[in-house]
């Protein structure tokens, strides 16, 4: 009986903040889609992001420090959405080598002569961009498997 009394004094702000957390949502699920990572990394990015302002708010007593861990975690989920760590890779390749003709910025400066090269030089840029996006991924997640339980408890 207790229970149901409880639930009942409950009802009014229930039903506040559900409505609250569909107003918030909303933007977020109307732009998901099912064919991307990215998608999953936005809401995944944002429920940080709700979490972080509430712990910091001081809830608890490693609140602060939590909340540096959610926004640590926020950070590689942006870098790994903006593919940043492949697209640092191959900063200076372009312009050193040419833009591909079938690109936007495509040139014909390029020289066929080095292809051998600038394939080599492509080849390397591609495996250490794809070998630090992993890595972030990896932490992302390693920072999640760690932490997660203390955040939502």
């Amino acid at each position: 009986m207790y229970k149901f009394f409880y639930w009942l004094r409950c009802v009014p702000r229930n039903i506040r903040d559900g409505i609250g957390n569909l107003w918030y949502w909303f933007p977020t699920v109307w732009r998901d889609r099912d064919w991307d990572q990215s998608f999953i990394y936005e809401i995944l990015a944002k429920k940080l992001e709700k979490q972080a302002l509430c712990i910091a708010t001081g809830w608890s007593v490693d609140g602060p420090k939590e909340a540096l861990k959610m926004w640590e975690c926020i950070r590689l989920i942006r870098d790994l959405q903006d593919e940043k760590y492949i697209d640092e890779a191959f900063e200076g390749h372009f312009e050193k080598w040419g833009w591909p003709p079938w690109s936007l910025g495509g040139t014909e400066k390029r020289d066929p002569a080095n292809a051998a090269a600038e394939t080599r030089e492509f080849n390397i840029r591609n495996r250490w961009g794809y070998r630090r996006h992993g890595r972030a991924r990896k932490k992302l997640f390693r920072m999640l498997e760690e932490s997660i339980e203390r955040w939502w408890d």
